[in-house]
């Protein structure tokens, strides 16, 4: 990484733009934007011949430190600021310009990178056409339409310095219903696609506390996002991912530059698993601790368990499915559905669940998971009493009775008003 001395500035008067350069192989544009008296907007574009990917990322961002921290020492000899509070403007003009764009409720974006990560794990960056991409947090996850137009959520990967594309990792499931199957078969460099505005049922919450993460598989998507999160801030914590060999790990350079917060476990079964986490646990005081994990739903039901044994607070075990084994619930007894908006009503007959109910009474509701997990079909409910089902509400909001995933959950009054 170059410092200060090392940098190249160039001042481009006519573009307004700064050019920094290390040895004539990368270009950083520098392009400002005048705010207020007071204050100038800087954006930043790079220019380089080769793949931008993570460690690449990683140094433009120490980088732009570098020239903040620089600009902001001279600042002040810089700046002169006029004092205009006194004054006044006898016929204020109203001037309205729209300098941004709304956030759309959907993008189309373009794969721009396709790697092989593992024999049955690809990443895809996919940018957003027309708009720049929208603030996330750690957790999140985004819905896509593949090309064989299922509707699949897939967790977030990026740094925080990240801001290009959205970037995820597929695995290729086995038993796959069409969507990693089309993801991995259909979707090429130059693939367009349309995804939704990313969503975060998985939220990383700093309490003060130590965050354990813990990942199985695929499961390691959102917890690498935590963790370069982490990371960037300095943050304690420490990583756990449990993988079947080494050949099955993806985001091998992400994972490594995570250095010694990062512990590989590989080729453990059931029971072995249960006493390393068991060990892991050990190391902390149970109060001190905060647990995030996702991956397989056995590894997720032993990683709950070994923490609340040890005495983990639940409210301090967050975790996210990727799927659930056991098949939807269905109604044991029939119950009546009103829709408050509309006044439509219909019922539910036993055997059925109340999304099955609304698609055969025209009620449109987005679904994907069917199993309670991705939050896909989450609908608001005014009243009745609710049976909860699902992985994916926080258990305030499944006692707040404010919401429903009508996929696998159901009524267990007669009747139920949902805000539709």
């Amino acid at each position: 990484m170059a410092s200060a001395e090392d940098l190249h500035l160039k001042t481009m008067l006519n573009d307004r733009a700064i050019v920094v350069t290390k040895a004539g192989s990368i270009a950083i544009h520098l392009y400002m934007q005048r705010a207020t008296v007071s204050k100038c907007v800087v954006h930043a574009q790079v220019l380089t011949p080769g793949r931008s990917g993570y460690e690449f990322q990683k140094n433009y961002s120490q980088a732009m430190n570098v020239i903040r921290r620089a600009a902001e020492a001279v600042a002040t000899d810089l700046i002169s600021i006029t004092d205009i509070s006194d004054q006044t403007v006898e016929e204020p003009e109203v001037v309205r310009e729209n300098l941004t764009k709304a956030p759309p409720s959907h993008y189309i974006c373009e794969v721009v990178t396709h790697t092989q990560e593992t024999s049955d794990i690809n990443s895809y960056w996919l940018k957003p056409i027309g708009y720049p991409l929208p603030v996330f947090t750690p957790g999140m996850h985004i819905s896509i339409t593949t090309p064989e137009g299922s509707i699949r959520q897939y967790s977030l990967v990026n740094g925080p310095d990240e801001r290009e594309s959205f970037i995820i990792g597929v695995k290729k499931e086995i038993q796959s219903r069409g969507g990693s199957r089309s993801m991995h078969e259909d979707v090429k460099v130059g693939t367009q696609l349309k995804v939704t505005l990313p969503r975060n049922g998985f939220p990383l919450v700093q309490t003060g506390k130590h965050p354990i993460l813990v990942a199985g598989g695929i499961g390691i998507t959102p917890i690498l996002c935590m963790a370069q999160a982490l990371d960037q801030q300095g943050s304690p914590y420490e990583i756990h991912y449990f993988a079947r060999a080494f050949e099955y790990v993806p985001f091998q350079d992400r994972l490594t530059a995570l250095g010694d917060r990062l512990n590989v476990h590989l080729g453990l079964g059931p029971d072995e698993t249960r006493a390393k986490l068991t060990d892991i646990m050990e190391t902390h005081n149970a109060q001190d601790v905060d647990v995030y994990t996702c991956g397989p739903q056995p590894m997720i039901e032993t990683v709950s368990a070994v923490a609340l044994a040890h005495g983990v607070a639940e409210e301090s075990i967050r975790f996210e499915f990727f799927s659930k084994k056991n098949d939807a619930p269905v109604s044991v007894e029939e119950y009546e559905v009103e829709l408050k908006k509309s006044g439509q009503t219909f019922t539910v007959s036993a055997g059925s669940t109340l999304l099955q109910a609304c698609l055969d009474n025209d009620v449109h509701i987005e679904a994907s998971c069917e199993q309670g997990v991705c939050g896909t079909c989450m609908t608001p409910v005014v009243s009745g009493e609710i049976e909860h089902h699902d992985t994916y509400l926080s258990k305030k909001e499944r006692e707040g009775g404010k919401w429903i995933m009508p996929c696998v959950s159901r009524c267990k009054s007669k009747k139920i008003v949902l805000d539709l």
